[in-house]
């Protein structure tokens, strides 16, 4: 009789184990309803894969970009960072992270960040990031971390150091993203609205 109460508590046993998820296959489940555009399922999955591995470093990846869908823009880089904190050299990580920073005026950190990735070799990654004008609206073109045109790091940084109140050297970085890519439209605006700032001339065309 022992033995066979034994038998079933041990069937008992590993028939719940085998009934509970497992924390990859939850990150899975989030990542499948981020990619539906679900981002409040998502982020919940992600919650629940990190309570169960709290070392499962993707879903705080991934729950970060849910955050951002979300316009949870403070918690989207606190993940960013946790993330980092253990991966610090993946480089579109970085930038995510550093464009949030700017988003947020967190300007001194955005700077340190946007440094660094002029320092870093280009990654590998899949991830494609959509150019936004920061002094207007719509999508104006696209890069990815790895590309070879750095001209936008040069605009961001100019754009920190504005956001600082360092116009002349504001001027200089966006002077240098110029002429990287004198063809990109967004750096002249950017450019025209911190001489305007300045007080040193009027862009041509105001």
């Amino acid at each position: 009789m022992k033995k066979l109460l034994l038998l079933i508590l041990l069937i008992t046993f590993f028939a719940a184990q085998a009934q509970e998820p497992d924390a990859d296959r939850i990150l899975e489940s989030g990542i499948q309803a981020l990619e539906n555009e679900n981002y409040e399922l998502a982020r919940e999955e992600f919650d629940k894969a990190i309570r169960l591995d709290p070392g499962l470093m993707d879903a705080y990846l991934y729950r970060a970009a849910a955050y951002e869908q979300l316009d949870l823009a403070d918690q989207a880089l606190l993940d960013y960072i946790v993330y980092l904190n253990a991966f610090p050299e993946r480089v579109e990580v970085l930038l995510s992270a550093s464009v949030l920073n700017y988003r947020l005026e967190h300007y001194e950190d955005a700077r340190k960040g946007f440094r660094q990735l002029l320092e870093l070799p280009a990654g590998t990654t899949s991830m494609v990031y959509y150019r936004q004008p920061v002094h207007g609206e719509g999508i104006t073109g696209m890069f990815t971390a790895q590309t070879k045109d750095r001209s936008f790091l040069y605009n961001y940084l100019g754009l920190c150091e504005e956001g600082l109140g360092n116009l002349n050297q504001a001027l200089s970085l966006l002077d240098t993203a110029i002429s990287i890519q004198p063809a990109n439209a967004d750096y002249y605006v950017n450019r025209g609205n911190i001489y305007r700032k300045s007080g040193q001339y009027e862009a041509p065309w105001s």
